[in-house]
């Protein structure tokens, strides 16, 4: 591996954590629906930003609508579900959570017939639950009707 995969790899390692702090202090700072608002908005601006750094339009057309959509059930509703968890799972756990959500995503695929499971797939899948199983299985904090709240609303 090259120094620059490396130095590549450490950067996202803290970027991904410290987004969990993060978000956690803005929670804190302006409630779930001032972080999402907050959240949003950067990502917006930034979209904007880089499209008119490479001097390409935004031109959505016909497929407003369903980019709309697609935006307020994942985009939105991530948000919404990680910035009510964090504050009652953890920063750590809701990572751990959220890393889990390919595994979602292949069983989805698989269950709505867009992707049939293969050996190899299906290994992927064990191996994946059976790690999360291990993280998740000695929480640090105590298992409680909230927490449990907190756990599902991070996989929204």
């Amino acid at each position: 591996m090259k120094k620059q995969d490396v130095a590549a790899y450490l950067f996202l390692a803290i970027a991904w954590g410290l987004s969990f702090l993060v978000l956690l202090h803005v929670v804190d700072a302006f409630g779930w629906v001032g972080a999402v608002t907050l959240r949003s908005l950067v990502a917006g601006g930034t979209l904007l930003a880089f499209a008119a750094l490479r001097r390409r339009a935004l031109r959505f057309g016909a497929r407003r609508l369903p980019f709309a959509i697609v935006g307020a059930t994942t985009v939105a509703g991530q948000l919404i579900g990680l910035s009510y968890a964090t504050p009652r799972i953890g920063t750590a756990m809701a990572a751990i959570l959220v890393a889990a959500i390919p595994l979602f995503s292949m069983v989805i695929a698989h269950l709505w017939k867009l992707e049939r499971m293969r050996a190899q797939g299906l290994l992927g899948l064990v191996t994946g639950t059976i790690g999360i199983v291990l993280l998740v299985g000695f929480p640090a904090v105590p298992i409680t009707p909230e927490f449990l709240s907190g756990c599902a609303a991070s996989l929204f």
